[in-house]
C-alpha cells in the first residue's frame, strides 16, 4: 500500500542517522541490529521519529531536486512512501503517528514486528509492538 518506489521523481538514496519512538511515556533510542520490544494500550499510540541523511547524488546520477521512498510495516502492512522533495546531502527528520492498526485484536493481546527502511541505507530498523488492554468506550 501507499507509494511504490517507480512512483518517486527522481529517487536518492538515504542514510537513517536515528529513530526514536516515543510510547508517550518512554523515549526509545532504536539501534539497528536491535529489536526493542514495548507496550502500548489499544486506546493509546506512539510516534516514531525518524532522521535521515539524503545521498549526493540522485539513483539517475544527477543533483537536481528530488524525493526518497521509506517503507514500514507499522500499521501491520507495508506501506512505502515517497518523501517531500529533497536536495542533494540535505539531512530531513520524518515523524509519524502510530496507533491501533486494523487489523490487531481491540481486546489487546496483539504483537507486531515492525519494520522501518530507507532507500538504499542497507538494514531496517526494527521493532515489537505489544497492544495491551481494552479499549475505553
Amino acid at each position: 500500500m501507499g507509494d511504490e518506489r517507480a512512483a518517486c521523481k527522481n529517487l536518492y538514496g538515504a542514510f537513517a542517522t536515528s529513530l526514536v519512538i516515543d510510547t508517550g511515556g518512554k523515549r526509545i533510542n532504536v539501534k539497528k541490529g536491535k529489536k526493542p520490544k514495548f507496550r502500548v494500550p489499544v486506546n493509546g499510540s506512539y510516534v516514531v521519529t525518524v532522521t535521515f541523511t539524503v545521498a549526493d547524488k540522485s539513483n539517475a546520477g544527477n543533483t537536481e531536486p528530488g524525493t526518497t521512498w521509506f517503507r514500514d510495516t507499522a500499521g501491520g502492512f507495508g506501506r512505502g512512501q515517497c518523501s517531500d522533495p529533497v536536495k542533494p546531502g540535505q539531512s530531513l527528520v520524518h515523524k509519524f503517528k502510530v496507533g491501533l492498526p486494523g487489523n490487531a485484536n481491540p481486546e489487546g493481546g496483539s504483537t507486531f514486528d515492525v519494520g522501518f527502511g530507507i532507500e538504499g541505507n542497507g538494514p531496517s530498523f526494527d521493532w515489537t509492538v505489544i497492544w495491551s488492554g481494552k479499549t475505553k468506550k
